[in-house]
């Protein structure tokens, strides 16, 4: 008791000191009631809008989507076309680059075209440097050739026959890609397998090269012929086991299996002796048979 004696003049009020406390606590509580309720106060109200001014900003959108032709000038799209699908026979360098392609391959189109060039199909832009089949399966779906290409197409493929035939097994980049579909990359592939075999014994191995679209495989085999005699063939009984298992159809396992039989039997006299040694099942020697020679 005597403690709480101490402490009551520290808690005792006159009468103007009250009223003072209530009215602080009065402005302290409004305070809080409007610092609460600010916010609602403070938002947008929905923001309208009349019928010309939607006329309006649907005309301004529609006349920002245009496309760069290949001199600088601009054009407006075709009202049908999809905004995201660009044509590579008429699109800036820039978006080119924008749907995937490199900056150097951009260029190349860029040069392709001046120089008279023309995409019908999206399989014609594997003539470009710098677009290879990993690339193109991305960028095949933001192309789309207008059918005034298309139309000019049909137009030369009318005049064909005055096409040359090109020899599989002789022809260089330069002559295969006179061939619709044939690019530069799929040319040099075409070449390069060549290479691996020795030479090709049918059109049908073209199937066998990665990348190589069904319909220029038909224009390939439409324009394209074959000289077996020009075959690099592969030395049975003196190659070793690398030149061996190098071939295509031909596994490390294999060559190893006829590098072995070499030194505990001796040469292959005939093939028949290739075919009874197992080396081989009948349908791989069927395809091999053609590249060996005996010496």
């Amino acid at each position: 008791m005597l403690f709480l004696k101490k402490l009551e003049p520290y808690f005792s009020f006159t009468p103007g000191e009250r009223r003072g406390v209530i009215v602080l606590l009065c402005i302290m509580g409004v305070s809080i009631f409007i610092r609460i309720i600010m916010p609602f106060l403070q938002r947008d109200k929905p923001a309208t809008i009349t019928v010309e001014e939607l006329n309006f900003k649907i005309n301004t959108t529609y006349q920002k989507k245009i496309v760069d032709n290949n001199d600088g000038n601009n054009f407006f799209s075709d009202i049908n076309q999809p905004d995201d699908k660009i044509d590579p026979n008429t699109a800036s360098a820039e978006k080119l680059i924008s749907i995937g392609f490199s900056k150097f391959a951009a260029q190349n189109i860029l040069k392709y075209r001046n120089k008279g060039g023309v995409f019908y199909s999206n399989s014609d832009l594997y003539k470009i440097y710098g677009v290879d089949s990993t690339s193109f399966e991305i960028i095949s779906k933001s192309i789309r050739i207008k059918n005034q290409w298309k139309q000019t197409a049909k137009d030369e493929n009318a005049n064909s026959s005055n096409f040359q035939l090109i020899e599989l097994n002789s022809a260089d980049t330069s002559l295969l890609i006179k061939i619709s579909g044939v690019g530069y990359v799929i040319g040099g592939r075409i070449i390069k397998y060549r290479s691996q075999l020795g030479g090709f014994v049918k059109k049908e191995q073209l199937k066998e090269i990665y990348g190589l679209e069904e319909n220029t495989y038909s224009n390939i085999v439409k324009y394209c012929t074959i000289d077996t005699t020009l075959l690099i063939k592969l030395p049975l009984n003196s190659a070793d086991e690398i030149t061996i298992e190098k071939h295509p159809y031909i596994t490390k396992y294999q060559a190893k299996a006829i590098l072995k039989y070499r030194k505990l039997v001796g040469k292959f006299e005939s093939f028949a002796d290739l075919k009874q040694s197992n080396i081989f099942s009948d349908e791989e020697l069927n395809k091999i048979i053609a590249y060996l020679i005996l010496n």
